[in-house]
């Protein structure tokens, strides 16, 4: 009987030392590291961070020159512990009144696509581009939207027969967002409307770019509470609720619109995952499994993730190897890279 009992908390003990204590099981231990990277101030925009090409980690930026009117294009790939720049492109347009791009993304096969509205008078149309990796403009598309109604907000995906760009109306219902999704054929340059799809107003504090997402023909919407995930024609697939945990300081500084809310509030797409982001760490989801986001780092300790810094983009190369963007209260942009590798 000794023997037994004896034998039955060495096989406790055993499984504590392998699975831990049952809560934390799905919990991975990561190195920290810092990217060499340079931020500047005078910046107009930096893009989300793109995985391509087998594992290439990419994002773009782009600045106007007034004294050349043009906006110049910077492509930034992170290499080791640097981040370096492969190439850049000049983009120049005369006959309009604004050079304000709404979307741009790093996409397979080093091509970079480019979306805009561009207003003239009481009209507007949306410019559609793709560039190689040498700044050679390979696809062009102006889609005509006068009736319309489109709002600052747009987001593209390119599956490489199509086009697609997902836009909020101006001219919504009472009390809900209304999207719209385009597609456009590349070869024929024909486009269509998809299935419009609603979200309330109160399920979304704030309609920006990062809350939003087209991947592996899904969008994915980021909404105060919950993850929703629909189909191209604007079908709802899935609704995922979000962590608990804090997402937004409120930081009193001088002058008081730069920097004055730090947020944690982003998410990435890699496989059948769900990654998400708060003030505890970061989550991960399988979205063919129940069981909801588990604590996937445990940020506990991590300056990055407390009072001082805000997170701008998380993004994931594999299950191994986390990005993340990060700026202080100083900034708009990122002021940091900061990679998490898993330790075996």
């Amino acid at each position: 009987m000794k023997k037994k009992i004896i034998s039955l908390l060495i096989l406790i003990f055993v499984c504590i030392c392998i699975f831990g204590d049952g809560v934390n099981a799905k919990e991975r231990r990561f190195k920290k590291q810092d990217i060499k990277y340079t931020y500047n101030d005078s910046m107009f925009y930096v893009s989300p961070m793109y995985v391509i090409n087998d594992g290439k980690v990419r994002y773009m930026r782009y600045d106007y020159k007034p004294d050349k009117e043009c906006s110049v294009f910077y492509i930034d790939a992170v290499r080791g512990k640097k981040v370096k720049k492969i190439s850049s492109f000049k983009y120049r347009d005369d006959k309009y009144d604004t050079d304000i791009f709404n979307d741009v993304k790093v996409l397979d096969n080093d091509i970079n696509l480019t979306i805009m509205k561009r207003n003239y008078g009481k009209k507007q149309n949306i410019v559609i581009r793709e560039y190689d990796k040498k700044g050679k403009k390979i696809f062009t598309y102006i889609d005509d939207n006068e009736k319309r109604s489109i709002g600052p907000f747009l987001k593209g995906w390119d599956d490489g027969k199509s086009i697609y760009y997902t836009h909020i109306k101006l001219r919504y219902d009472e009390n809900l967002y209304v999207f719209n999704t385009r597609c456009i054929n590349k070869k024929s340059k024909k486009a269509k409307d998809m299935n419009s799809f609603k979200v309330d107003m109160q399920d979304i504090d704030e309609v920006v770019l990062r809350n939003f997402k087209i991947e592996k023909k899904k969008i994915f919407v980021l909404c105060n509470e919950k993850i929703n995930v629909y189909s191209l024609n604007g079908k709802l697939l899935n609704t995922f609720k979000l962590p608990e945990g804090e997402r937004t300081i409120r930081v009193y500084i001088d002058p008081p619109d730069v920097g004055d809310y730090l947020t944690f509030n982003h998410f990435s797409v890699y496989g059948d995952y769900i990654y998400y982001c708060n003030r505890n760490g970061i989550y991960r989801l399988n979205m063919k499994e129940k069981g909801g986001f588990k604590l996937y780092y445990n940020a506990e300790g991590d300056e990055y993730f407390g009072s001082e810094y805000g997170a701008e983009d998380i993004c994931v190369k594999d299950e191994n190897t986390i990005y993340m963007m990060i700026r202080d209260v100083t900034a708009y942009d990122p002021t940091k890279i900061v990679r998490y590798s898993r330790i075996r």
